[in-house]
């Protein structure tokens, strides 16, 4: 158990590093004008999805399915 605790931290640590470098390779593989936009809904958002209308939300739903799998290109 104590052992189990010890670990706990690092692994976590660990896990929180390696999304963090998954979400910024996924960003950057996006194109100038899809980071823009992304970052523009994001920050209109203010964190809430309510304050984007559906098809913002639809959009930045696809900017980041896009950014998860690495892509530029558009979804099919």
């Amino acid at each position: 158990m104590l052992l189990r605790r010890f670990l706990r931290g690092p692994v976590q640590l660990q896990a929180a590093l390696w999304l963090l470098r998954r979400g910024r390779d996924g960003y950057n593989a996006l194109s100038a004008q899809d980071r823009s936009h992304a970052t523009r809904l994001v920050k209109k958002s203010k964190g809430r999805p309510g304050n984007l209308t559906k098809g913002e939300r639809s959009e930045l739903r696809a900017l980041i399915k896009r950014a998860a799998r690495g892509r530029q290109d558009e979804e099919r």
